[in-house]
């Protein structure tokens, strides 16, 4: 792992001990909501407007400029795209707007209260520890150790030979990809209730801490538990229809889909796994538009493929879905899909033209690969597990452990399962 961070930030000054007290003040937090501020503050410091222009929640893009670049431009590009009908429209979408229409900070300030109101009458709610695999796991310990094997065959996608070269990088994916499987509470993040293979979050910061990260470890910190934050929201709503209109619906139902995108990046946290497979890949100091763009890209690139294979329409927040229309529940309107492919289009050739490393530009397409040679979607499409094999067996002993899950998740869990029985 190299010590250069890849990010400058105004805001995140880079000193001795400064990540090891960020995270003992997020484990601080009581509530849902005191903890979305708190993370804020470490990305945006104390004068932020809570607009459209934070860039905590939002992505105020500016375009990067255009250099000359050795890199090979995309095959798959707006050029050539309309050969392929991918999310079921053959147009590209010139000119699709970059720009939010939505306030991000209202949204998750009502969701996040309303959940701790929740919490404060009757503790722990009924979502928590919930499984949203559709896969048929019998355990939180199934499921963790699956997940785990996707984050093998990520990171393969990613950095290739370099998968296991770093226990940061795994630990990291692993718990960025477990909250799309089971429903966390984010509080269990950073109070060490949750944990993968006896590790907590904690533990994973303080190798970080160890490793020098810095100013890199702020953001990945940030952008995890802002994925949590966000994981909780779309999962307590979809799980209680009766909370009214939900945060992706509101989202949703507007002209154009930028919003939906990077909330989808916040769900996915692509940008705080992206740091980390920078940081493997020795780039040194990026822009900050090329880690965006190819991080709200990888997404994409995932979606395209899932229309490709027909199981986009099983995704439980599609970003193209209007699901607030009478009988019109998971429908996905053309036009929007056609505006979701197209910035993919131009944000992969901005990627190339500004001259963002192969590393990034990889990480931005790679779920054209990962589609077709992981297991995860698969097993998606059939709505069971496949077996594991042996030699994956051994790389998850050796890189993760024999025990996915403690003992009171696995009750929780358990509890969960027989109640939606």
């Amino acid at each position: 792992m190299v010590e250069n961070n890849v990010l400058t930030s105004p805001v995140v000054p880079e000193e001795p001990g400064m990540l090891q007290a960020a995270f003992d003040n997020l484990a601080e937090s009581q509530t849902c909501i005191e903890l979305l501020n708190r993370t804020h503050e470490l990305w945006c410091g104390k004068t932020c407007p809570r607009d459209i222009s934070c860039t905590f929640l939002h992505y105020p893009r500016v375009k990067p400029p255009a250099t000359s670049s050795e890199q090979v431009r995309s095959r798959y590009n707006k050029d050539t795209a309309h050969l392929y009908n991918a999310m079921s429209s053959d147009n590209y979408c010139a000119k699709t707007p970059q720009i939010h229409q939505v306030n991000f900070w209202p949204l998750l300030e009502n969701a996040l209260n309303k959940a701790d109101q929740a919490r404060a009458r009757g503790g722990s709610l009924p979502v928590d520890y919930t499984d949203w695999t559709k896969k048929k796991d019998n355990s939180a310990g199934q499921t963790i150790r699956y997940t785990c094997r996707d984050v093998l065959q990520w990171l393969g996608c990613w950095v290739g030979e370099d998968y296991a070269s770093s226990n940061i990088a795994l630990r990291y994916t692993a718990f960025a990809g477990i909250t799309d499987d089971i429903c966390i509470p984010p509080l269990d993040l950073v109070n060490d209730r949750f944990r993968l293979y006896g590790q907590s979050c904690r533990s994973l910061v303080k190798e970080m801490v160890e490793d020098n990260w810095g100013r890199d470890g702020i953001h990945v910190l940030a952008s995890l538990i802002r994925q949590y934050l966000t994981q909780y929201i779309e999962k307590l709503e979809d799980h209680d229809p009766s909370r009214g209109i939900g945060t992706h619906d509101q989202l949703n139902d507007s002209s154009g889909v930028w919003d939906s995108a990077i909330f989808r990046m916040h769900t996915g946290n692509t940008y705080g796994v992206l740091i980390i497979v920078a940081r493997l890949h020795g780039t040194g100091l990026l822009r900050n538009e090329w880690l965006l763009d190819s991080s709200v890209c990888n997404l994409i690139s995932l979606d395209i493929c899932k229309s490709a294979l027909g199981i986009y329409n099983l995704d439980d927040f599609a970003p193209t879905a209007i699901r607030g229309e009478p009988n019109a529940d998971k429908r996905v309107h053309p036009e929007r899909n056609g505006k979701y492919h197209s910035l993919f289009l131009d944000l992969i050739d901005d990627l190339v033209c500004s001259g963002a490393p192969e590393s990034l530009v990889n990480y931005a397409r790679s779920g054209f690969v990962y589609m077709q040679l992981g297991h995860r979607y698969a097993e998606r499409k059939r709505g069971s597990r496949m077996p594991i094999t042996p030699c994956m067996e051994e790389e998850l002993r050796r890189h993760f452990g024999t025990e996915p899950a403690d003992a009171e998740v696995e009750e929780i869990y358990r509890q969960r399962k027989m109640e939606r029985a």
